[in-house]
């Protein structure tokens, strides 16, 4: 959220500052890609081939886990790096700039604070396809999800002087959303158990 408020202020009503907001799409996309490929050859070298079943059963537990914790039922602290986007980025340098870097920050998933548990589910499920191409991909549609509320805001809100309000909005809301998170882990426990039944997702 640290990079939401500048974007959507400098992005209402004006064709550059939406052009700022698709430095931070492609800026993240980029470095989504790059730690998806990463995790996936990370897999491919610490998980034999004969082990992708089993690498799969694990981040479906992790993914309950995530579940269970957003349900309140594992009191655990999430393990993450305790900082946000350096918001100063803004002030020292160009807006496209600075938000290609927020982009880059936030696409690397693992160098900010992490609001939700699944999260670790995405990105073990990214290790575990053992595969660089598929690593990506998952990551970058992780990016582009979390990209996407940027876009929406600031193109549903009517001014900038709503903006304070509506985050006030989401954030009194937050159990909503907690709850939409809990059901896409649900849905991703479903699709990761039709991989397993049909005995993998990717060759080896």
């Amino acid at each position: 959220m640290g990079a939401l408020v500048p974007l959507v202020k400098v992005a209402h009503g004006r064709t550059r500052g939406f052009l700022a907001i698709a430095f931070y799409t492609v800026g993240g996309a980029g470095s989504s890609l790059l730690i998806g490929a990463l995790l996936g050859a990370l897999g491919a070298m610490l998980i034999p081939g004969t082990w992708q079943f089993a690498g799969l059963l694990f981040v479906m537990s992790m993914a309950g886990v995530a579940a269970a914790y957003e349900m309140g039922l594992i009191p655990l602290a999430l393990p993450q790096v305790n900082r946000q986007t350096n918001i100063m980025w803004g002030r020292r340098f160009s807006t496209p700039l600075a938000a290609a870097l927020w982009g880059i920050d936030l696409g690397l998933v693992v160098t900010t604070r992490v609001t939700y548990a699944g999260t670790w589910a995405v990105l073990l499920f990214a290790t575990a396809s053992r595969h660089t191409a598929a690593g990506a991909v998952i990551l970058l549609a992780y990016w582009l999800g979390r990209a996407s509320q940027v876009w929406l805001v600031a193109l549903l809100l009517r001014s900038t002087n709503e903006l304070p309000r509506f985050l006030q909005r989401i954030y009194m809301q937050s159990s909503i959303v907690q709850r939409v998170h809990v059901a896409s882990l649900i849905w991703a426990l479903a699709v990761l158990a039709l991989l397993i039944r049909k005995g993998g997702v990717w060759s080896t």
